[in-house]
């Protein structure tokens, strides 16, 4: 053994009785057993990029290991990930690394650790510079409380959901949620503050050529295996809807203290990902409210399809879900002045009363916003009766809607012409309404696009363009089941200024185009025509 080698050896440890020993000794002393060497790690102590100091080691992985460093030239401490040469030894996968590694840095959110920097050790090992979360991981909470309360739970939940979307909208996908990454610190007020580690490591590793030879590399390249969607476990295409699944199984196990699938090998808990669904949360002990049991089953549904598509999706179904009232929430509502309460529970109290105050403003507003939806729908009751027995409909086969009478139909064989692809009703050379299905050839990169297209050659050429109402997305229809954009503007046409609103809805290639074009004198009664084709209008499918 050189000398190098030797310098690394700080100890030997029987396997037996798992006593210590000095580097000299071969044998243990008590029952000769041979004895194992216990090493230094090679970077405790060391500079690496000229500006952290490796202090101690904070856990490993089967692809990384994870120091705690100091910065020296910011004085703050910071966690080192430094992966393992065999995962990262080709030209291409630094090239990997380095774009996932930028990606990664881009994303700022409270509930994510930040990357600060990134580079490759001259050993060739690439390393990422991250947050220090310093607080417990929830896979150290599981292993002290087994199970967490709901209340505490959606709390969690909420974070994480936050934190996940905000990685989404920036494309990155996790691909190994699990309890082990997500660490709950302790904020100023009390309350618990969560941080999602390792982000996007897993593609680091992988890349997009995820097949089952790396199933083989026991789930850590890929993901864990109890943690696993179906189809990181088949080794098929991967997107944000993975990561639902993943969070399914960390909510499943902190609502329940078990994973939802168990097995004796990874495979087998693979295999089960695959084939079999886990026993309803209502049916593994601990109570859980019906609608977070749901929420949980849609989660781990096998095709994504079935599951959530969103974090703000499954963000939005666990705000609706409604915690029980504890015990411990009784005993602080219904506490007389006597009864001396604890730091925490004095601000439980605080948290409840507020909670009061807010859904007490909530249902004042949603009192308000009920009589105002039956003020409007007195006013399109009204704008009916005004045109009793002066509607007609009109409807092409894809598109369909209410229209009023008064505005006639033009010449036939005008509109033989347009049947199918243009509706066109008129009761004066100035005052119009127009249905176009836009030619789908040039008009096919979306609605806002095909809107700010419109505009900008077809209407901004009119003298005097004024733009009062900026494109903008619009809901109409029956239900307001329509997405859509619309758009307000003025322009001069010679003898008076005239005002036209258009409305572009539909899909890439198939877009539809409806405006009103009328003089200022004849606003209103247009606008309340206009209001009869949105309260009615459907789209069909193709």
């Amino acid at each position: 053994m050189d000398a190098n080698a030797r310098s690394l050896i700080i100890g030997k440890i029987c396997p037996t009785c798992q006593f210590k020993y000095s580097p000299e000794l071969d044998r243990c002393p008590d029952d000769n057993s041979l004895l194992a060497v216990v090493k230094r790690d090679p970077f405790i102590g060391k500079l690496i990029a000229d500006k952290y100091k490796i202090v101690e080691i904070l856990g490993m992985g089967g692809f990384s290991t994870v120091y705690k460093a100091d910065q020296t030239s910011l004085r703050r401490s910071v966690a080192i990930k430094i992966l393992h040469a065999e995962f990262v030894d080709k030209p291409d996968k630094i090239r990997r690394f380095q774009h996932e590694a930028e990606s990664i840095s881009t994303l700022v959110h409270s509930n994510v650790a930040s990357v600060y920097d990134y580079g490759v050790l001259a050993e060739g090992q690439p390393y990422l510079v991250m947050e220090l979360a310093s607080g417990k991981t929830l896979s150290a909470v599981l292993a002290e409380a087994k199970v967490l309360p709901p209340e505490r739970a959606l709390e969690i939940f909420l974070q994480c959901c936050e934190g996940v979307a905000a990685a989404h909208n920036k494309g990155l996908i996790h691909r190994d949620l699990k309890p082990s990454n997500i660490v709950l610190l302790q904020a100023e007020d009390g309350s618990e503050h969560v941080k999602i580690l390792d982000f996007g490591l897993a593609k680091v590793i992988s890349g997009d050529e995820a097949n089952r030879e790396n199933l083989t590399m026991t789930g850590e390249v890929l993901g864990t295996p109890a943690y696993m969607a179906p189809e990181q476990c088949m080794g098929t295409v991967m997107d944000m809807r993975t990561d639902i699944y993943c969070f399914g199984c960390v909510m499943y196990e902190v609502l329940s203290g078990k994973l939802p699938l168990i097995g004796d090998t990874s495979y087998e808990v693979m295999h089960k990902h695959i084939n079999e669904a886990p026993i309803s949360l209502s049916k593994s002990g601990p109570a859980v409210p019906p609608r977070l049991v749901r929420i949980v089953s849609r989660c781990l549904q096998k095709d994504p399809d079935d599951r959530y598509q969103t974090f703000e999706d499954l963000k939005d179904a666990l705000m609706g879900v409604e915690p029980a009232i504890t015990s411990e929430i009784k005993t602080i509502l219904f506490s007389g002045s006597n009864v001396k309460l604890s730091k925490k529970k004095k601000l439980l109290k605080k948290k409840v009363f507020l909670s009061m105050w807010t859904f007490m403003l909530f249902s004042l507003g949603l009192v308000g916003l009920l009589a105002f939806e039956h003020w409007q729908n007195v006013q399109k009751i009204e704008i009916k009766k005004q045109y009793a027995d002066k509607i007609s409909s009109y409807d092409n086969g894809k598109v369909s809607f209410d229209y009023p009478a008064t505005f006639h139909t033009p010449r036939k064989k005008e509109r033989e012409a347009a049947i199918m692809k243009h509706f066109e009703r008129r009761d004066a050379p100035d005052v119009f309404f127009d249905l176009k299905h836009l030619n789908p050839k040039q008009y096919d990169q979306g609605l806002e696009a095909t809107a700010i297209d419109q505009r900008d050659k077809t209407h901004k050429p009119y003298q005097h363009f004024v733009e009062i109402k900026p494109i903008q997305k619009f809901a109409f229809g029956k239900d307001k089941l329509i997405q859509g954009y619309d758009t307000e503007f003025i322009h001069d046409q010679g003898e008076a200024y005239r005002r036209e609103r258009h409305v572009y809805f539909g899909r890439p290639g198939s877009i539809w185009k409806l405006k009103v074009y009328y003089p200022l004198s004849e606003q209103e009664r247009c606008e309340k025509a206009f209001d009869i084709i949105f309260n009615t209008a459907q789209l069909h499918d193709d």
